[in-house]
This record gives C-alpha cells, structure tokens and sequence, in this order.
C-alpha cells in the first residue's frame, strides 16, 4: 500500500506525528479538538459577515450564517420557531 498525502503543505514527517498524536487521545479529547476547531471556524464565518455589514448586530449576523449554511428556507423555519 503506497503513502498518499492528507495535505499538500503538510510533509509526510509531520503527518506521521500527527497521527501518532491523534491515536493517543481518547474519544473525549477528539470529540473536544473538533468542538474546538468548529468554534474557530465559526468565530471566522462571524468576522468575516461582521466586515462586509458592520452595520448589523451578533444576532442578525448569525442568522446570515444560518442561512448562508442552511440555506434561507431552513435558516427561516429556525428563526421563526425560535421566536415562538
């Protein structure tokens, strides 16, 4: 079975260390990790919303992420039970 690269910019060293990191973690700490990198990704999407409309709010910003994630149909069926 041949090597086949996870990431361009990452070497082959480096991937075998990361591998070795992630077998040693419980499920917790995995379950965590990807918690985390999802917070980050969405603290991003937000930062990004926020400089195109600094006019709006938190709240209409994440209902932007809603619906740019969702698409508007869905996104609006949350909105709308929410404020139920």
């Amino acid at each position: 079975m041949s090597y086949r690269p996870q990431s361009e910019d990452t070497s082959r060293a480096v991937e075998e260390v990361q591998f070795r990191i992630y077998r040693g973690m419980t499920p917790a700490e995995k379950v965590e990790l990807v918690r985390a990198l999802c917070r980050r990704a969405n603290d991003l999407a937000l930062a990004g919303l926020l400089r195109r409309h600094p006019e709006e709010d938190e709240t209409q910003l994440r209902r932007r992420l809603a619906a740019i994630r969702l698409g508007d149909a869905l996104a609006g069926q949350i909105a709308t039970r929410s404020r139920a």
